[in-house]
């Protein structure tokens, strides 16, 4: 278990999948990041890579070879190395295996690097094709965050680049995972999202994220407690099993859709990555 520390914030990260396992608030004496119940939900902060969501029958294709890979793929699963570390940086990463290529036939290197920096977290991936053909990949966040949902007074208050009454939700077949045609709307009270079991009643909500500056969650009424960042990511997923947390999710990638193709190379939200060249994202997370 990695640890990084300072007078305002405590984080702890595990080797295998390199998962953040604890926020904590060291001036509210406060832990802010879902601990894993199996109850509801076993992981706390899982990474998803190299797909988000669901393939159509658990497979895809790719160069008329068919692949499996399971909901949100095998970074979450593995062993990271090590690579890096200080009282306030870590850097683990990720690379291909006979084993690993046999379910996805890249080579390639997922770095992850946690940093803080007063009462601030970043978080860093960066992803790097180590062949000389281009390769085809998503990747994204899944951190839960504690959160009274039966309280009535949970909240998260979205900062949008333009003021909206409310937000198109993709829908998410419950049998499949997959995404089906259509929109949900999503009321929001003065650019608040309020947090309710029923809320979740269809899965997760899914926003485009082009216009989503990041969220603000409010627990119980008592107060601000988390300022999220994530600019510049197409999909945000929320999402909680009406449970004792809420999930907020930037993603570079989405499930399937039904109907589609299973070709990689055709997904919707797939990167597409050079051969030699690397892609780059972050997001961040600041105590209030």
């Amino acid at each position: 278990m990695i640890e990084l520390k300072n007078e305002y914030i405590n984080v702890k990260v595990a080797i295998k999948g390199a998962e953040l396992t604890s926020l904590f608030d060291v001036k509210k004496n406060k832990e802010l990041l879902w601990q894993g119940d199996k109850q509801y939900w076993g992981r706390q902060a899982p990474i998803l890579f190299p797909i988000v969501g669901s393939l159509k029958d658990g497979q895809y294709i790719y160069e008329d070879v068919k692949y499996e890979l399971p909901r949100h793929g095998f970074a979450r699963d593995h062993v990271f190395v090590l690579e890096a570390c200080t009282d306030d940086q870590a850097t683990l990463i990720l690379r291909e295996n006979a084993e690993l290529m046999s379910k996805y036939p890249f080579q390639f290197e997922l770095a992850v690097t946690y940093k803080i920096n007063k009462n601030s977290l970043q978080i860093h991936y960066c992803v790097k094709n180590m062949m000389s053909k281009e390769m085809f990949f998503s990747i994204g966040a899944h951190p839960a965050f504690n959160c009274d949902l039966n309280s009535e007074k949970s909240f998260l208050r979205i900062e949008m680049q333009t003021e909206e009454a409310s937000l198109e939700s993709l829908k998410i077949a419950l049998n499949s995972g997959l995404i089906v045609d259509g929109y949900r709307d999503i009321a929001l009270e003065a650019g608040r999202l309020r947090l309710t079991p029923k809320l979740f009643e269809e899965d997760a909500l899914i926003f485009k994220g082009e216009h989503i500056n990041g969220f603000i969650l409010n627990s119980d009424g008592e107060g601000d407690i988390l300022k999220f960042e994530c600019c510049n990511y197409p999909y945000i997923g929320i999402w909680s099993p009406k449970a004792p947390f809420v999930c907020i999710e930037p993603w570079h990638g989405i499930a399937d859709f039904e109907g589609t193709s299973q070709n990689l190379k055709e997904k919707q939200g797939i990167i597409k990555l050079d051969g030699q060249t690397e892609f780059e994202c972050d997001y961040s997370i600041t105590l209030i």
